[in-house]
């Protein structure tokens, strides 16, 4: 195991702080190691009907691209993945659920935060009315058949690793007809 020996933080701003550690590896050499101090969780979010699931187009700054994903987002301090699942999916697509099932998680990226990725299933939709979000959403909300969403993931317009991640853990507890 690695023995952190100092720590000392290099940026901070409201969505990301940058931190550096001084380390010691087993073998005894110290090196320095960057992390991302430990935000919130987070939540992703496969709403389904019948046999579709709602994917989300929004643009993603960093690759100047409109890409597909799930409804999610980070959660608020001290909200429990359920909570934080309702609070998204009314918030990105103006649904509610009266049935949120966890499937699982996923490390974010293991290599620079301990945060994690919860995965639900939210059915027995109910159409209310988009409250909140951040200032540069800007979604838009399609029910997709589930059996297209593997020939998206194939021809490559579904590339999102979140999406990727999250139908992993949909596949391994919800066989879906004609794919098994």
């Amino acid at each position: 195991m690695w023995k952190r020996l100092s720590q000392k933080q290099l940026f901070k701003h409201p969505r990301i702080t940058l931190l550096e550690d001084d380390v010691q590896l087993p073998d005894g050499t110290v090196t320095q190691y960057m992390t991302f101090a430990h935000t919130n969780d987070s939540v992703t979010i496969i709403a389904q009907d019948d046999d579709k699931v709602l994917l989300s187009r929004e643009y993603s700054y960093p690759v100047d691209d409109v890409l597909l994903q799930f409804p999610g987002g980070k959660a608020e301090p001290g909200e429990d993945q359920t909570d934080n699942a309702q609070r998204e999916l009314q918030e990105e697509t103006g649904y509610k659920a009266a049935k949120i099932t966890p499937l699982g998680w996923y490390y974010v990226n293991n290599r620079r935060t301990k945060a994690k990725m919860y995965v639900v299933l939210a059915t027995e939709l109910t159409l209310s009315k988009k409250e909140g979000g951040d200032i540069e959403e800007d979604i838009e909300s399609e029910w997709v058949a589930i059996a297209d969403i593997e020939k998206m993931i194939q021809s490559g317009e579904i590339v999102n690793f979140s999406v990727l991640a999250a139908w992993a853990l949909y596949r391994a507890s919800n066989p879906v007809k004609g794919l098994e």
